[in-house]
């Protein structure tokens, strides 16, 4: 198993998924189990998991997928950019999706968001608690934002 046995994988059947505002997503469809496992065994992240849409007509379909932190997805890409042919566009978007977000803690914090809810008059604990982060974050992201702090 190698980068450029998984890039082919990627360019014939997976995808890139760039949610707006979300973690970037790899997915890799196949109904060959052992070369998912062997993938995933390769690279140290991700889940499987098999559909039986069809059964008695069709194999089951496998998903590997990954969605995770960054600090995992990123290098994976990375390690893609230049092997892959059909998706290169594809993951350089995606790489530059990651490289322009603003993280805390591996969590994507949305200034936009922060600065709107301040705006309607919310509090930091407020807006800390939508967000599932810190107030003190909220805060320090927020002065920073408008170059207070």
């Amino acid at each position: 198993m190698n980068w450029d046995y998984i890039a082919g994988f990627v360019d014939g059947e997976g995808s890139i998924l760039i949610p707006q505002n979300k973690r970037v997503k790899i997915s890799i469809y196949n109904t060959n189990r052992e070369s998912l496992e062997e993938i995933k065994n390769f690279i140290g992240y991700g889940t499987i998991r098999f559909v039986d849409r069809n059964p008695g007509k069709w194999k089951p379909s496998g998903i590997y997928s990954i969605t995770n932190s960054r600090k995992i997805i990123l290098p994976i890409l990375e390690e893609l950019k230049d092997r892959c042919i059909i998706k290169k566009e594809k993951i350089n978007e995606a790489i530059e999706f990651i490289k322009e977000k603003k993280w805390y803690r591996d969590k994507y914090v949305d200034i936009q968001l922060i600065k709107k809810l301040r705006n309607e008059g919310k509090s930091y604990r407020e807006i800390a608690k939508t967000l599932s982060i810190a107030h003190e974050t909220v805060r320090k992201r927020y002065l920073l934002s408008i170059r207070l702090y």
